[in-house]
């Protein structure tokens, strides 16, 4: 025998139990110290973060779209807008204008001097929320297409 000192098989897990719970609570502790201003830049960053992906979303959908509706080799800008109105319809999204404004023809498709159609969006806007935090972009977007479909260039301005 050795002494009077009893050791115990379970109290060493029981030590590494107890100092993991007091660093979970102080963990737990720093975390709900965070300031409101903290939180609230958090927030505003995620909304950011959306409209940011919601703006690329409607620029590339612009994109496929006016592509997709150049269908045949002798459209006028007539018939390519009547086709990208034809092609929305099936199509819908809340957070922005931009199917709204398709569907109802709010948009202008022309023929420049070389022969490329040129697709204009004006007063596009995407948005996005968490609670109380909205953010919203607008912008005016314009394509020019061959009469391939290939986009030639792209211009796409913050208003």
């Amino acid at each position: 025998m050795r002494g009077n000192v009893t050791v115990r098989r379970g109290d060493s897990p029981t030590i590494g139990v107890l100092l993991v719970a007091v660093l979970l609570i102080i963990l737990a502790g720093m975390g709900m110290t965070r300031s409101p201003q903290v939180v609230s830049n958090v927030v505003i960053d995620d909304v950011q973060y959306s409209v940011d992906v919601l703006e690329l979303f409607v620029q590339e959908r612009l994109e496929q779209l006016a592509q997709d509706a150049l269908v045949c080799t002798t459209c006028t800008g007539v018939d390519l807008k009547e086709r990208m109105i034809e092609l929305r319809r099936e199509l819908h999204l809340t957070n922005t204008n931009f199917y709204g404004k398709v569907r109802s023809g709010d948009f202008t498709v022309a023929v420049d001097e070389e022969g490329f159609f040129v697709v204009r969006f004006e007063g596009l806007w995407v948005t996005a929320h968490k609670g109380e935090t909205k953010v919203t972009r607008t912008f005016n977007g314009e394509l020019v297409l061959d009469e391939n479909g290939q986009l030639v260039r792209k211009i796409y301005k913050q208003k």
